[in-house]
């Protein structure tokens, strides 16, 4: 995922700039995964349970754009 297409997935489900927003950005926008990003957030208190429902949230919102893009038009 891009940063661009995190912000704007970050806005669609109104998600806060905590710390599960940038552990959520740590693995999709710049690969690590949970438990390397857990650690990168040293003052944290998150688990790599907490950080990966952040990740699916964005996942989720990401995949129902892609969707509802490629979607054929439909005509009138």
């Amino acid at each position: 995922m891009t940063e661009i297409q995190f912000y704007v997935c970050a806005r669609l489900i109104r998600s806060r700039n905590g710390v599960a927003h940038e552990a959520a950005k740590l693995v999709l926008v710049n690969g690590f995964n949970a438990e390397q990003a857990r650690i990168m957030l040293t003052n944290s208190e998150l688990t790599d349970q907490q950080i990966s429902n952040a990740v699916r949230r964005y996942e989720r919102a990401h995949s129902l754009i892609l969707t509802a893009y490629s979607c054929p038009r439909i005509k009138e």
